[in-house]
């Protein structure tokens, strides 16, 4: 981060430039001054505003100049000592505390990859010496044990990141994932580095006391529209009925946006999606398909062709995810948006 002031009078010359670097992880700072500048600066960070409030009102009077300059003087000695401490002063992670939540289904539901029968997740509490507490969540997928990233995080990561300063969120990100490369860079290892990501990221909304999104550059929108995820199978396949009068229910419920979990064998899919159809016609519905990379790229292009009438917003997932020439197949060959990345991790994964 850097800032800078120059300011010239008509008949003084006086000038006086101060900067501030950060370079490595640790901030350094460079002031000079002419003789003739009235004050000796000092390094600062936020006072841009107040240099520019200030020289305003230079040009304007120029006959009050020095003893304006003065008061900018212990004005921007004052800030500047603030944010200085404020910038030097470093908080110290202390300890990470990993919570395991697991609860079992009254009714258990499938996907194209298996049965779910409890709802899991793993947190991490990271807890720093200022008394600043942020929180985390590893991502798991609905077959995938809690107790993976879990271990993750207790055992790679908490050496890695414990006693750093939790506001050196870029760095620490580059920590984890360099040192954990040879077996990490997917899965679970990401999902419990996104974990403790979140969690730095929480901790410098609450040091400076604004929400996240205004530390990541503000947001774009404040409303976004809701799509229903559903279509599950309780019993398997043969469920098409049950199928069209869920989409129903969602209707009902507000929702005009729906995607309907596929990848239960082409032709079954086929007969759900005719019984979904008929149930959603003449209503302004709009459907999207994921069949959780079901398919080889042969069944997966026959049933997108099959489900071509429904003019769909998108096909997720219709072959796995190291299929990236099968993505390119299908993009070619049918109609619809492809979707996919639900597997993939990192921009690095995401560059293929």
């Amino acid at each position: 981060m850097a800032a800078s002031v120059n300011n010239h009078s008509n008949n003084s010359g006086g000038m006086c430039h101060a900067r501030a670097r950060e370079r490595d992880g640790s901030r350094s700072h460079d002031a000079s001054c002419t003789k003739e500048s009235p004050f000796t600066p000092v390094p600062f960070y936020e006072t841009g505003w107040m240099i520019a409030t200030a020289r305003g009102r230079i040009v304007n009077q120029e006959r009050t100049r020095k003893s304006v300059w003065l008061q900018l003087g212990t004005s921007i000695t004052h800030s500047a000592n603030s944010c200085r401490d404020r910038a030097t002063a470093t908080m110290k992670i202390t300890d990470l505390k990993i919570h395991v939540l697991k609860s079992p289904l009254a009714e258990p539901f499938a996907f194209s990859q298996g049965w779910v029968r409890q709802r899991s997740a793993t947190l991490v509490e990271v807890l720093t010496d200022s008394g600043i507490t942020g929180w985390g969540e590893a991502f798991a997928q609905g077959l995938e044990p809690p107790e993976i990233a879990a271990t993750v995080i207790d055992k790679a990561l908490r050496p890695i990141v414990a006693g750093a300063d939790p506001l050196d969120m870029e760095v620490l990100w580059h920590r984890m994932y360099h040192l954990t490369r040879d077996y990490g860079r997917k899965g679970s290892v990401i999902a419990g580095i996104s974990a403790v990501d979140m969690a730095l990221w929480d901790i410098a909304g609450k040091h400076y006391g604004v929400p996240v999104y205004r530390l990541l550059g503000g947001a774009f929108r404040t409303q976004v529209q809701p799509y229903a995820t559903g279509f599950y199978r309780i019993n398997g396949q043969g469920e098409a009925q049950r199928l069209g009068e869920e989409a129903i229910r969602h209707f009902d419920a507000g929702f005009t946006i729906m995607k309907v979990k596929l990848g239960y064998g082409v032709e079954d899919d086929i007969a759900c999606m005719e019984a979904i159809g008929r149930a959603i016609q003449g209503k302004p519905v709009t459907l999207m398909v994921d069949t959780n990379h079901a398919y080889g790229r042969a069944e997966a292009l026959r049933l997108g062709r099959a489900l071509e009438q429904y003019d769909l917003r998108w096909y997720e997932e219709p072959v796995v995810p190291e299929d990236i020439a099968g993505y390119v197949e299908m993009r070619q060959k049918l109609t619809m948006p492809i979707a996919g990345g639900e597997n993939e991790h990192t921009l690095y994964g995401y560059r293929e």
